[in-house]
């Protein structure tokens, strides 16, 4: 009776909470909210005023915890300022692990503009969910600044960086002094004041420029039911973007606020909560047959890019608790799942059983380190290629042929995470799959 009255009386306060929330502003207080920095260390609560609203600063690489927030199927709703990647968390089980969505607002108007992907003890894997399913474009709201009468030509380039400070000095807004200048089009650059980290949109009319700032507040709304999200950004009517199978398997926890390299600026945060037709996840979708989704990994160990077949021999013969996982329903494993800490080495393994001894094409793609080994012969070893997609994990961005002989081949996956700490997955599909 005593744990039934202890639940009843949280119950009730968390219900009280919500209630609040949804009838006002949730105010940047120690009452409702608590900072910290990337290590962990709390800091105090900065409000300030940008453009006549008040709000909460938070500093780069900052977050912002909701208290006793709870939150299962909500709306949510608020402004936000920033100029690079300024997000939001909800569901969070603690603060390495929760559901995440940003605005990635350097690219504006571009097909990344915002993102989803699910945080699993820390790891920031940006490259592993990726377009059309968790990245989208967005129109982001810029600030008008000034017109300048000039010849646009003969003014922005990245050589005349002096002229471009002249300019923007006699309209009232003096830049620092590292800039990078940027045609983004034929009309059209971007300027980015490194120093006093502002980003600068201008676009050329021929006998004039205008030019607006990045920094501008951007009004959102999220709603959360079940296992899908909506985001909608601008337009309360409808979502730029749609989450149809959330990572996590929670359907409830505390909400967060954060950014990544650059300070950012939140405001009016009200919270309320809505009806969902069914507050159970839903069957997720079964992964497509030709997608390798079953597999059994090692503990971590410690590469050496000397002789790896002999390493790789030897972590198959001294590894004693194999751990099975079985991919996401798109085919990805991600690693950050299972440890701890988004850094360092793994082997996984699986079995391919052919009927007849053939060539089968596998398209695959990885982070950030990939050694693949079929029948204990190393056949590829590479590093993550940036390339036009940065590092994106997209299927098919790489391609290797299969000599497989009848029977069961042992295929192995060498995959390591050393540089960045943020992305560590691998995909990978058969052509012929039969």
């Amino acid at each position: 009776m005593k744990n039934l009255k202890t639940l009843t009386l949280s119950t009730l306060i968390l219900i009280s909470s919500i209630s609040v929330f949804a009838q006002n502003t949730i105010p940047f207080t120690p009452e409702y909210w608590e900072i910290e920095n990337a290590e962990n260390e709390p800091q105090e609560i900065k409000l300030t005023t940008l453009y006549g609203t008040d709000c909460l600063h938070l500093a780069a690489r900052h977050f912002a915890f909701l208290k006793d927030s709870t939150l299962d199927n909500f709306r949510l709703e608020m402004d936000i300022a920033g100029i690079v990647m300024p997000g939001l968390g909800f569901r969070a089980i603690d603060k390495r692990n929760y559901e995440y969505i940003y605005l990635r607002i350097m690219s504006n108007n571009k097909g990344d503009a915002l993102q989803y992907f699910p945080v699993f003890n820390g790891g920031f894997s940006w490259q592993l969910y990726n377009y059309p399913d968790f990245e989208t474009s967005a129109s982001f709201p810029v600030k008008y600044l000034f017109t300048s009468y000039v010849d646009s030509d003969k003014t922005f380039d990245e050589q005349n960086n002096e002229y471009v400070k002249e300019i923007f000095q006699k309209n009232g807004t003096a830049l620092g002094d590292s800039l990078g200048v940027m045609k983004t089009d034929s009309a059209n650059w971007m300027v980015v004041d490194y120093e006093k980290l502002r980003i600068y949109e201008i676009k050329g009319y021929p006998d004039s420029l205008a030019v607006y700032s990045q920094l501008e507040w951007i009004h959102i709304k999220l709603e959360v039911a079940g296992n899908q999200a909506k985001l909608y950004v601008e337009d309360m009517n409808s979502p730029k973007m749609v989450i149809h199978e959330l990572k996590h398997t929670n359907v409830s926890g505390f909400l967060l606020l954060r950014n990544y390299m650059v300070e950012s600026y939140f405001a009016n945060v009200t919270i309320e909560e809505i009806d969902s037709q069914d507050n159970s996840f839903k069957n997720k979708d079964e992964t497509p047959a030709e997608y390798i989704s079953e597999w059994v990994i090692s503990d971590k160990f410690k590469r050496k890019d000397q002789d790896l077949e002999a390493q790789i021999d030897s972590v198959k013969t001294t590894t004693k608790n194999w751990r099975p996982v079985n991919s996401e329903s798109s085919g990805l494993i991600n690693m950050s799942r299972y440890f701890e800490e988004t850094k360092g080495t793994v082997l996984m393994k699986t079995s391919i059983n052919s009927p007849t001894e053939k060539n089968v094409e596998m398209q695959f793609d990885f982070s950030e380190h990939l050694v693949i080994s079929l029948n204990s012969k190393v056949i590829f070893s590479n590093s993550l290629p940036m390339g036009d997609n940065s590092g994106r994990v997209i299927v098919g961005d790489q391609k290797i042929n299969l000599s497989l002989k009848k029977g069961n081949n042992e295929l192995v996956f060498v995959l390591s995470s050393d540089a960045y700490k943020e992305n560590w997955g691998v995909i990978a599909k058969l052509s012929d799959f039969n």
